[in-house]
């Protein structure tokens, strides 16, 4: 019965890497609607260094997000929304951030 065990590890081990590959990279499909409907609350704390950009109100809603190209690069954050953006630039502005 255990002729082969070191291919059973082998293949063990390779649907396990397979299974959290999947598991860790699938695509996620929050809910449309705003999902983060207050204003942010800063305070000072220590963070890793690393930039976020973040989106309230309208701009946390996927609705309005699949309208619009949002990137970041150079420690700064970018957005480009078509003449028939759901919102208006001032929104965007107002209720999205680069962060630190």
């Amino acid at each position: 019965m255990r002729r082969h065990p070191f291919l059973a590890a082998v293949l063990l081990v390779c649907v396990g890497w397979g299974g959290w590959n999947w598991f860790w990279e699938r695509p996620l499909h929050p809910p449309d609607g705003v999902l983060a409907a207050d204003d942010p609350r800063q305070t000072d704390s220590d963070l890793i260094p690393e930039d976020l950009a973040l989106g309230w109100g309208p701009m946390s809603d996927n609705r309005v997000l699949r309208k619009i190209d949002i990137s970041q690069s150079n420690r700064f954050y970018y957005w480009r929304a078509p003449a028939d953006s759901p919102i208006g630039k001032d929104s965007i502005i107002t209720h999205s951030a680069n962060t630190l």
